[in-house]
Protein backbone atom coordinates (compact mmCIF):
# COMPACT_ATOMS: atom_id res chain seq x y z
CA UNK A 1 0.00 0.00 0.00
CA UNK A 2 1.48 3.44 -0.64
CA UNK A 3 -0.12 6.92 -0.09
CA UNK A 4 2.46 8.43 -2.94
CA UNK A 5 1.11 9.07 -6.33
CA UNK A 6 3.43 7.51 -8.47
CA UNK A 7 3.21 7.27 -12.23
CA UNK A 8 1.80 3.99 -12.52
CA UNK A 9 -1.14 3.26 -10.36
CA UNK A 10 -1.65 -0.46 -11.54
CA UNK A 11 2.41 -1.45 -10.60
CA UNK A 12 3.93 -1.88 -7.13
CA UNK A 13 7.31 -0.11 -7.10
CA UNK A 14 10.58 -1.88 -5.46
CA UNK A 15 11.52 -0.11 -2.66
CA UNK A 16 15.44 1.32 -2.85
CA UNK A 17 16.98 0.78 0.54
CA UNK A 18 20.66 1.55 -0.39
CA UNK A 19 22.85 2.21 -3.92
CA UNK A 20 26.68 0.91 -4.57
CA UNK A 21 28.26 2.65 -7.56
CA UNK A 22 26.04 3.11 -10.12
CA UNK A 23 23.30 -0.03 -8.75
CA UNK A 24 20.37 0.89 -6.68
CA UNK A 25 19.53 -2.24 -4.17
CA UNK A 26 15.71 -2.90 -3.22
CA UNK A 27 14.29 -4.03 0.01
CA UNK A 28 14.36 -7.92 -1.37
CA UNK A 29 18.21 -7.25 -2.29
CA UNK A 30 17.60 -7.52 -5.99
CA UNK A 31 20.01 -5.06 -7.31
CA UNK A 32 19.06 -2.51 -10.28
CA UNK A 33 21.56 -0.82 -12.87
CA UNK A 34 20.58 2.65 -12.27
CA UNK A 35 20.98 3.90 -16.32
CA UNK A 36 18.17 6.74 -15.80
CA UNK A 37 20.03 10.09 -14.84
CA UNK A 38 17.51 11.99 -12.97
CA UNK A 39 15.64 14.35 -14.25
CA UNK A 40 18.28 17.25 -14.07
CA UNK A 41 21.13 14.65 -14.78
CA UNK A 42 22.50 12.85 -12.07
CA UNK A 43 25.71 11.26 -13.42
CA UNK A 44 27.82 10.98 -10.20
CA UNK A 45 26.72 7.46 -9.74
CA UNK A 46 25.94 6.17 -6.01
CA UNK A 47 28.08 5.38 -2.59
CA UNK A 48 30.90 7.65 -4.05
CA UNK A 49 32.82 8.19 -1.16
CA UNK A 50 35.09 11.30 -2.59
CA UNK A 51 31.49 12.81 -3.31
CA UNK A 52 29.52 12.03 0.06
CA UNK A 53 32.95 13.71 1.85
CA UNK A 54 32.43 16.82 -0.40
CA UNK A 55 28.95 17.15 0.28
CA UNK A 56 29.23 16.66 3.96
CA UNK A 57 32.06 19.13 4.26
CA UNK A 58 29.60 21.55 2.39
CA UNK A 59 27.10 20.84 4.98
CA UNK A 60 28.84 21.32 7.86
CA UNK A 61 29.81 24.89 7.10
CA UNK A 62 26.31 25.89 5.39
CA UNK A 63 23.35 23.74 3.82
CA UNK A 64 21.89 26.24 1.70
CA UNK A 65 21.61 29.99 1.15
CA UNK A 66 19.91 31.52 -2.28
CA UNK A 67 21.80 32.35 -4.80
CA UNK A 68 19.85 35.77 -5.36
CA UNK A 69 21.66 37.21 -2.61
CA UNK A 70 25.17 34.99 -1.85
CA UNK A 71 27.57 33.45 -3.98
CA UNK A 72 30.52 30.83 -2.81
CA UNK A 73 33.55 29.08 -2.75
CA UNK A 74 32.83 26.31 -4.31
CA UNK A 75 30.54 27.67 -7.00
CA UNK A 76 32.65 30.39 -7.89
CA UNK A 77 35.64 27.28 -8.33
CA UNK A 78 33.44 25.21 -10.60
CA UNK A 79 32.25 27.99 -12.42
CA UNK A 80 36.29 28.93 -13.54
CA UNK A 81 37.09 25.84 -14.25
CA UNK A 82 33.86 25.57 -16.61
CA UNK A 83 34.73 28.72 -18.18
CA UNK A 84 38.21 28.24 -18.57
CA UNK A 85 37.61 24.96 -19.73
CA UNK A 86 34.68 25.74 -22.44
CA UNK A 87 35.64 25.53 -26.02
CA UNK A 88 35.38 28.61 -27.35
CA UNK A 89 32.88 28.52 -30.92
CA UNK A 90 31.69 25.03 -29.76
CA UNK A 91 27.82 26.18 -30.98
CA UNK A 92 28.88 28.20 -33.71
CA UNK A 93 31.04 25.14 -35.16
CA UNK A 94 27.79 22.71 -34.35
CA UNK A 95 25.34 24.99 -36.30
CA UNK A 96 27.79 25.20 -39.40
CA UNK A 97 28.23 21.16 -39.08
CA UNK A 98 24.13 21.04 -39.34
CA UNK A 99 23.55 23.33 -41.79
CA UNK A 100 26.61 21.52 -44.04
CA UNK A 101 24.35 18.30 -43.46
CA UNK A 102 20.87 19.63 -44.04
CA UNK A 103 20.42 18.35 -39.97
CA UNK A 104 18.28 20.56 -37.72
CA UNK A 105 19.99 21.93 -34.92
CA UNK A 106 17.64 21.55 -31.86
CA UNK A 107 18.35 23.59 -28.51
CA UNK A 108 17.44 22.61 -24.82
CA UNK A 109 17.17 25.99 -23.33
CA UNK A 110 14.66 24.51 -20.72
CA UNK A 111 17.30 24.94 -18.13
CA UNK A 112 19.41 27.54 -19.61
CA UNK A 113 17.52 29.99 -21.58
CA UNK A 114 14.98 32.87 -20.32
CA UNK A 115 18.24 35.25 -19.26
CA UNK A 116 20.15 32.47 -17.05
CA UNK A 117 23.45 32.60 -19.28
CA UNK A 118 22.88 36.79 -19.57
CA UNK A 119 20.89 36.66 -22.64
CA UNK A 120 17.45 35.54 -23.42
CA UNK A 121 18.55 32.17 -25.22
CA UNK A 122 22.51 31.26 -24.32
CA UNK A 123 22.90 30.57 -28.00
CA UNK A 124 22.53 34.28 -28.69
CA UNK A 125 26.10 34.35 -27.34
CA UNK A 126 27.67 32.73 -29.92
CA UNK A 127 25.14 35.07 -32.29
CA UNK A 128 23.72 32.06 -33.68
CA UNK A 129 19.99 30.56 -32.93
CA UNK A 130 18.55 26.95 -33.32
CA UNK A 131 15.94 25.63 -35.93
CA UNK A 132 14.06 24.22 -32.99
CA UNK A 133 14.38 25.52 -29.22
CA UNK A 134 12.61 24.36 -26.42
CA UNK A 135 11.33 26.40 -23.18
CA UNK A 136 10.31 26.17 -20.06
CA UNK A 137 10.86 26.72 -16.16
CA UNK A 138 11.94 30.27 -16.53
CA UNK A 139 9.36 31.04 -19.06
CA UNK A 140 7.13 31.38 -15.88
CA UNK A 141 9.15 32.60 -13.80
CA UNK A 142 8.09 29.98 -10.78
CA UNK A 143 4.77 31.35 -10.50
CA UNK A 144 2.92 29.29 -13.73
CA UNK A 145 4.10 26.14 -15.16
CA UNK A 146 4.19 26.48 -18.79
CA UNK A 147 6.60 25.41 -21.56
CA UNK A 148 6.78 25.70 -25.43
CA UNK A 149 8.55 24.95 -28.83
CA UNK A 150 9.94 27.67 -31.03
CA UNK A 151 10.69 26.44 -34.89
CA UNK A 152 12.43 28.62 -37.12
CA UNK A 153 10.11 30.59 -39.80
CA UNK A 154 11.56 28.17 -42.38
CA UNK A 155 10.23 24.93 -40.65
CA UNK A 156 6.45 26.88 -39.99
CA UNK A 157 6.56 27.24 -43.71
CA UNK A 158 7.52 23.17 -44.84
CA UNK A 159 4.85 22.57 -42.09
CA UNK A 160 2.04 24.58 -43.39
CA UNK A 161 -0.68 23.12 -45.24
CA UNK A 162 -2.38 25.27 -47.50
Amino acid sequence: MTYILHRSLNTALPTVVGAEDNHLIDDAGRRYLNVCGGVAVSCLGHDNAKVRAAIAAQLDKVAFAHTSFFTNAPAEALAEFLVKRAPQGYFKRIRKICDAYGVLLIADEVMRGMGRTGTLFALEQEGIAADITTLAKGLGAGYQPIAAVMAAEKLVRAVLVD
